[in-house]
């Protein structure tokens, strides 16, 4: 009988065990159930976009601002809009380039080309002065803190930043300059450094493999893939620091990893002006001659040749413009207004409807300019309406920098040309741009580029129409892919750069406090 009772204890033991070990391995497999689940769930959140993350996160509040940067943000917030609609050109023009037959030439050149999207002010649509702008907006937003500084040390001493004003206020100002040159390039290479990167992989591993052939207008260019890793790998690193990251070249690199990135090196010697001419000018204390120095260094650049820095200076001279149009003192009952709007409700009807026909006029004059054909032969192809223009310069660079600042002067000069570019789906665009100006021309290589003919299995190609449904409904696609993946670059890599660049300055700054 003991050994019956025995056996029972042992058989329950048993099955109390294996009860336990079926509770265990079901509360292992719940928790390795649910820790698949959130990870998926992680995957997915940080593969949308980031509207739609934002929707799934609580709102926070953020700390208030003070009067003079908020009207000073108000006012220059639609630089935001205009960056993010250039950076949707810049796009429609290279994914353009490809499939239209000499889209550079004006209207009648060479007695053929005759298409209604080349005339003037309709080719901008693919052909405008797009860099310019972008180089011009470049140096409004690094110069802005400066003129900021300048301006409000001259509320607080008449006569401007002399010795005599606030020790605290100049050292605020010299701080915040240098703070922003040790900045500049760590957030402007490294997101180019990994795009470029991501583009060596895809070349090598065979993803940059469409046939450029079948393409009737500009062959883009791309790298070749190289026999070995290895050798890609190395002919990349050259690439970095031959030609993306040099600053000591000033002609323009070949860049065959990112053709359309051979604006990061002039952005940066651009900023170096730039940072180099606000410690100059946060010395003199007029407004006025701040403003006749920048004019006398703009034309001295463009004598030399050096188009690409007078727009930096200009997006300087913008800002000062704008600064200067600000209300010294704005109280709290009326800061929702945009200073452009507050100046003209000040004016006089006359006075009012005097400025707007000279605004409208100026805009005018700006976007024909803008229209400057890109291609002449050196002058010998110019078309009818831009033949006086050539005999001063065929050098599009020029009219297209002059027709940039006017465009920028006379948005910032309108709140009603600013209004559709401070919209949340400009202001959206605009923080997306600088990614989407990264990653948008490796996107077409891999994907952008097939669209086209994808669609003209649908819609054929023999007709003209034919021809451009399929092209157009091949561009609306790889807009939309483009903006996703441009939101995800941001994201992953734009983002965190910048906070690096953040946390690298703040390192430096302890150590300076220690004299280590």
């Amino acid at each position: 009988m003991s050994t019956l009772r025995d056996q029972d204890d042992i058989e329950a033991d048993i099955g109390r065990r294996a009860s336990s070990l079926g509770r265990r391995a079901m509360a292992v497999a719940k928790k390795a159930a649910a820790t698949t689940t959130i990870t998926t769930c992680s995957l997915c959140l940080a593969l949308l976009p980031s509207w739609a993350r934002a929707q799934l996160k609580p709102q926070t509040s953020r700390p208030p601002v003070k009067n003079f940067e908020r009207a000073h943000h108000a006012s220059s917030a639609y630089m935001d809009g205009l960056r993010g609609l250039v950076a949707v050109l810049v796009f429609v023009r290279h994914f353009t380039l490809p499939w239209q037959d000499h889209i550079d030439y004006g209207y009648g050149c060479q007695d053929k080309y005759y298409g209604v999207l080349r005339l003037p002010f309709l080719r901008l649509l693919y052909a405008g002065p797009l860099v310019p702008v972008f180089f011009i907006l470049s140096g409004y937003v690094l110069s802005a803190k400066t003129i900021r500084h300048l301006h409000t040390m001259s509320i607080s001493s008449p006569s401007g930043p002399t010795p005599t004003c606030s020790h605290d206020a100049v050292a605020t100002l010299f701080i915040s300059l240098s703070g922003s040159a040790f900045r500049r390039a760590l957030r402007l290479f490294p997101p180019p450094i990994i795009s470029t990167f991501l583009v060596m992989l895809l070349t090598h591993f065979g993803l940059f493999s469409f046939d450029y052939a079948v393409m009737p207008g500009r062959q883009p260019e791309h790298a070749e893939a190289l026999s070995t890793f290895t050798a890609q790998l190395s002919h990349w690193a050259s690439f970095v620091g031959d030609e993306l990251i040099n600053p000591w070249r000033w002609d323009v690199p070949r860049l065959v990893y990112g053709p359309h990135l051979w604006t990061i090196p002039i952005s940066f010697k651009g900023s170096a002006v730039t940072f180099l001419t606000c410690l100059v000018i946060a010395r003199v204390a007029r407004p006025g001659v701040r403003l006749a120095l920048l004019c006398a260094a703009i034309a001295y650049a463009l004598s030399r040749g050096r188009w690409d820095m007078a727009l930096f200076l200009a997006g300087i001279l913008v800002c000062e413009l704008d600064a200067r149009r600000i209300p010294p003192r704005d109280t709290d009952h009326h800061h929702d207004h945009h200073p452009s709007e507050t100046n003209e409700e000040k004016k006089p009807p006359t006075k009012h409807l005097l400025s707007t026909l000279v605004l409208l006029l100026t805009l005018l004059t700006a976007l024909y300019l803008a229209s400057f054909p890109r291609s002449n032969n050196g002058g010998q192809d110019c078309v009818p309406g831009y033949v006086t223009f050539c005999r001063i310069t065929p050098n599009y660079r020029y009219w297209h920098a002059l027709a940039a600042f006017l465009i920028v002067l006379s948005v910032s000069r309108s709140a009603s040309l600013q209004r559709p570019l401070v919209s949340p789906l400009a202001k959206y665009l605009g923080r997306i741009s600088f990614s989407m100006y990264l990653v948008h021309e490796p996107l077409l290589h891999i994907f952008g580029f097939y669209t086209v003919p994808f669609f003209w299995a649908l819609t054929g190609m023999e007709s003209g129409w034919s021809y451009q449904v399929g092209f157009g409904m091949g561009m609306m696609m790889t807009a939309f892919v483009l903006v996703w993946v441009a939101d995800l670059f941001r994201a992953w890599v734009e983002v965190p750069c910048g906070k690096g660049a953040m946390w690298l300055e703040g390192v430096s700054r302890l150590l300076c406090r220690y004299n280590l």
